[in-house]
């Protein structure tokens, strides 16, 4: 009988790399020793799964450790941690697991959830904007000019030229610019 665990864990995967469930690239999730320390394991709180197109045949592969990637076919990576140490159940999976995605880099990756998501929802939502602490508020706005010089540097931006023009998308963007 299959683990529901695993049938759960798979269908997030399967919907990330966009592979059908035909493919035969997840057929070892239920013996990898890394999938099952994070939901036998309570002290194992993350789980990267990685699947490297380029070589299809290897399939998903599985990790505990966050690590950069190595080659850039290996850039896109499902990351799945516990918000609280527990083994995990058919049921906490859906409350206890957080699933989030690593692209190009952590930098990138931290910069377009904090932009695009917790930003706006800190700083501009009614509900959360009035009981975010102002510090954390100046905080949560720093951490975003600071992720994007940093990127802009990644990508020669320090330097100037059309390159670091591309990262500009607002006008706290034009002004970290310059």
């Amino acid at each position: 009988m299959e683990d529901a665990r695993h049938v759960l864990m798979a269908g997030a995967i399967r919907s990330h790399f966009q592979l059908s469930a035909e493919d035969k690239a997840l057929d070892g999730i239920s013996t990898d020793a890394a999938v099952r320390s994070f939901v036998d394991d309570a002290s194992c709180v993350s789980l990267v799964a990685r699947y490297n197109q380029l070589e299809a045949d290897q399939g998903v592969t599985f990790s505990n450790e966050l690590q950069v990637a190595s080659t850039v076919s290996q850039q896109n990576s499902l990351v799945m941690f516990k918000i609280k140490p527990e083994v995990v159940s058919t049921e906490s999976f859906k409350t206890n697991v957080l699933t989030s995605t690593m692209m190009a880099s952590p930098v990138n990756s931290l910069y377009h959830a904090v932009k695009n998501m917790y930003a706006p929802l800190l700083l501009s939502n009614d509900k959360w904007s009035g009981t975010f602490h102002p510090q954390l508020q100046e905080l949560l706005t720093e951490l975003e000019a600071g992720l994007g010089k940093a990127l802009r540097q990644q990508r020669g931006g320090s330097a100037g030229g059309e390159d670091s023009l591309e990262s500009i998308i607002t006008p706290t963007d034009e002004f970290q610019y310059w």
